[in-house]
């Protein structure tokens, strides 16, 4: 939690009183499962979340990472837990948080962006045919080498694709 509070000081330009009132907001609302007694089901929904989209959208990374035994995407949690707050710059943090939080589109775009970070990983997961372990470590060491300006475009072309099919798959 305190990664979070971090940036939310710096945001409010350390108001203590303003940033724990939008701290509290943002953890009732947004963050909530990720901390409280619900953290396995909470976490766990998102990760098949992940999972699914990686499935779609990159099938080669998926089976790499089942026959891993890393299909369950648990090395993704940090990115998730703490909104990536340890794999950007602090003003690439406010500008993915502005995107997460103002999304129109889905109340989870983290989960877009989770998949779009995968994707421009995926050939050297793939190329070194990493291990679940050695995806762990990857993706911890891996912090401060995205451009979040891909990240986000990355994420917005997955929750395009993935709105097309629907429409395609409920028009008459």
């Amino acid at each position: 939690m305190s990664d979070i509070v971090a940036v939310l000081l710096l945001v409010y330009q350390g108001d203590e009183i303003m940033t724990f009132a939008v701290f509290k907001k943002l953890m009732k609302d947004k963050l909530e499962g990720n901390f409280r007694r619900d953290v396995a089901a909470s976490m766990a929904a998102q990760l098949e979340h992940v999972q699914r989209l990686v499935k779609k959208f990159s099938p080669t990374l998926y089976e790499h990472l089942d026959r891993n035994h890393a299909a369950e995407m648990t090395f993704t949690f940090r990115w998730l837990i703490i909104l990536f707050k340890r794999e950007f710059d602090i003003k690439g943090v406010m500008r993915l948080w502005d995107v997460i939080f103002a999304s129109p589109h889905t109340p989870q775009f983290e989960i877009f962006l989770v998949v779009g970070i995968l994707s421009n990983i995926s050939s050297q997961i793939l190329d070194q045919s990493m291990t679940h372990d050695e995806i762990l470590k990857f993706t911890n060491s891996t912090a401060m080498q995205f451009d979040v300006k891909d990240v986000i475009i990355l994420g917005h072309d997955m929750y395009n694709d993935i709105a097309k099919a629907c429409l395609l798959y409920t028009s008459p």
